[in-house]
């Protein structure tokens, strides 16, 4: 054997020998239940505690992990900030993209990129989508003894709404209002999530904020049946149930472009409590945790504690997600610059 010859043996030895120790070739030959048994999933929440994204994550948890080959454990990390964009570019750079860190966002982090490329440094288009929980309303609220009261109201009289960031719906929806309905809704940004708004509310600060319904289904039901809390409008592709009365935002827009931007950040809506996990996941993890969101969506026992908990169900699988978000990313420009005009972006 020459010495070429003796180099090459050698150096196939060497690979055979690192692929034998747990290298590089025996972690792509891993299966699914060998790399999650004994491990922790974090699971990342793009907004503080105290809210139904916290309610949904932390009744979720604790079954999905059951369904995960491996049965590994799920931790809760949460991380607000910029109304879910710091979670966002995290999870899209920063966490490890091995499926031991998947992600709730908020509804509006998908298009975020598009409406602020400057501070929204992730592309969604590029996540692997595992699931949707929940299809949700949310509504503009404000305090009974708010300078308006009523939707004709605010259009005469300055109302103080509490906001997290501009790619937050509570930036967005007062801001279309604005816009398309000539209210007059003063945003003012910075509060780290629902708990913190509450307080604002709480302590005066603000006269309101535009969240989810279900926040105030669950979260305050005696200021809705006291009037303590007054929905002037709601935002989403359909009236919600239990708000016959109370206009969706594009029912009070009457121009045919503004009826397209506010359905487009209305389908948002869709996809109200969405998971998914980073870029560059194998696939076969990507497929254990859809199948495992999937089971957990039909586990009776899960099913229970989501409605000991009140929250709302109305699962839809990440192949349906994948499909929806790509139909948000890929909006006609001309609604993405309506949009970008919509929150103060040039």
């Amino acid at each position: 054997m020459n010495r070429r010859g003796a180099y090459r043996f050698c150096a196939s030895v060497a690979l055979l020998i690192a692929g034998v120790a747990g290298g590089p070739l025996s972690a792509t030959a891993q299966s699914v239940q060998e790399f999650y048994k004994g491990r922790t999933i974090t699971l990342v929440l793009g907004v503080g505690s105290g809210g139904n994204l916290d309610l949904y994550v932390r009744t979720l948890a604790p079954h999905m992990v059951r369904h995960i080959p491996g049965n590994p454990n799920m931790i809760i990390q949460y991380m607000p900030g910029g109304g879910g964009r710091k979670a966002a570019a995290y999870m899209h750079s920063v966490a490890p993209q091995d499926g031991s860190f998947i992600c709730m966002t908020t509804p509006s982090m998908p298009a975020a990129p598009r409406l602020q490329p400057k501070t929204a440094k992730f592309d969604a288009s590029k996540w692997h989508w595992i699931g949707n929980l929940a299809s949700l309303n949310s509504v503009l609220a404000v305090v009974s003894n708010a300078p308006a009261t009523t939707l004709d109201a605010a259009r005469k009289a300055e109302v103080i709404l509490g906001g997290t960031g501009r790619t937050s719906g509570t930036y967005i929806e007062p801001s279309l209002a604005n816009r398309y309905a000539g209210t007059k809704f003063r945003i003012v940004l910075g509060y780290k999530g629902l708990s913190h708004l509450f307080k604002a509310l709480e302590s005066k600060e603000i006269q309101g904020y535009s969240i989810n319904y279900l926040s105030w289904k669950i979260g305050r039901p005696d200021w809705i049946k006291s009037g303590r809390v007054r929905f002037l409008l709601q935002h989403g592709l359909e009236r919600d149930p239990d708000l016959p009365g109370v206009p969706l935002i594009a029912d009070v827009a009457t121009d045919a472009k503004a009826k397209r931007v506010i359905r487009f950040d209305a389908a948002s809506r869709t996809v109200a409590r969405p998971i998914f996990a980073p870029p560059g996941v194998p696939a076969d993890r990507v497929a254990a945790l859809r199948a495992a969101f999937d089971a957990t969506m039909k586990d009776p026992a899960f099913r229970a504690d989501a409605a000991k908990r009140r929250l709302k169900l109305d699962p839809m699988s990440g192949a349906k997600v994948q499909q929806l978000v790509g139909e948000m990313i890929n909006a006609p420009s001309d609604v993405i610059a309506e949009m970008r005009r919509v929150i103060g972006q040039k």
